[in-house]
Protein backbone atom coordinates (compact mmCIF):
# COMPACT_ATOMS: atom_id res chain seq x y z
CA UNK A 1 0.00 0.00 0.00
CA UNK A 2 1.38 3.79 -0.70
CA UNK A 3 1.96 6.11 1.70
CA UNK A 4 0.33 9.46 0.58
CA UNK A 5 2.01 13.04 1.84
CA UNK A 6 -0.28 15.93 1.91
CA UNK A 7 0.67 18.94 0.18
CA UNK A 8 2.52 20.67 3.44
CA UNK A 9 4.35 17.38 3.87
CA UNK A 10 5.68 17.55 0.54
CA UNK A 11 6.76 21.13 0.27
CA UNK A 12 8.59 20.43 3.34
CA UNK A 13 10.72 17.56 1.61
CA UNK A 14 10.73 19.83 -1.87
CA UNK A 15 12.19 22.99 -0.15
CA UNK A 16 9.26 24.41 -1.82
CA UNK A 17 5.79 26.99 -0.08
CA UNK A 18 2.40 24.79 -0.12
CA UNK A 19 1.35 27.12 -2.14
CA UNK A 20 3.87 26.23 -5.06
CA UNK A 21 3.02 22.33 -4.03
CA UNK A 22 -0.49 22.96 -4.03
CA UNK A 23 -0.23 24.30 -7.85
CA UNK A 24 2.08 22.20 -9.25
CA UNK A 25 -1.03 19.61 -7.98
CA UNK A 26 -3.53 21.80 -9.97
CA UNK A 27 -1.32 21.65 -12.95
CA UNK A 28 -1.22 17.66 -12.89
CA UNK A 29 2.50 17.57 -12.43
CA UNK A 30 2.22 16.39 -8.75
CA UNK A 31 0.44 14.29 -6.75
CA UNK A 32 -3.39 12.97 -7.47
CA UNK A 33 -6.95 14.57 -6.29
CA UNK A 34 -8.60 12.32 -3.69
CA UNK A 35 -11.78 13.84 -2.53
CA UNK A 36 -11.02 17.75 -1.72
CA UNK A 37 -7.24 16.95 -0.48
CA UNK A 38 -4.10 16.27 -2.74
CA UNK A 39 -2.12 12.76 -2.21
CA UNK A 40 1.18 13.14 -3.24
CA UNK A 41 3.49 9.63 -3.26
CA UNK A 42 7.00 9.55 -1.90
CA UNK A 43 7.69 8.41 -5.65
CA UNK A 44 5.67 11.19 -7.14
CA UNK A 45 8.39 13.37 -4.56
CA UNK A 46 11.23 12.24 -5.81
CA UNK A 47 10.39 11.97 -9.65
CA UNK A 48 9.52 15.86 -8.44
CA UNK A 49 12.51 16.36 -6.89
CA UNK A 50 14.96 15.18 -9.91
CA UNK A 51 13.78 17.58 -12.51
CA UNK A 52 15.71 20.54 -13.01
CA UNK A 53 14.14 23.75 -12.17
CA UNK A 54 15.67 27.44 -12.96
CA UNK A 55 14.77 29.61 -10.27
CA UNK A 56 13.86 33.23 -10.49
CA UNK A 57 13.17 36.06 -13.23
CA UNK A 58 15.48 36.15 -16.84
CA UNK A 59 17.22 39.52 -16.72
CA UNK A 60 15.46 42.66 -18.10
CA UNK A 61 17.66 42.95 -21.46
CA UNK A 62 16.94 39.08 -22.36
CA UNK A 63 15.04 37.98 -25.36
CA UNK A 64 13.12 36.07 -22.77
CA UNK A 65 12.28 38.64 -20.85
Amino acid sequence: MKKYHTTDEAAKQLKLSGVMVRRYCRQGRLGERIGRNWAISQADIDRFAAIPRKRGKPPLNSPHA
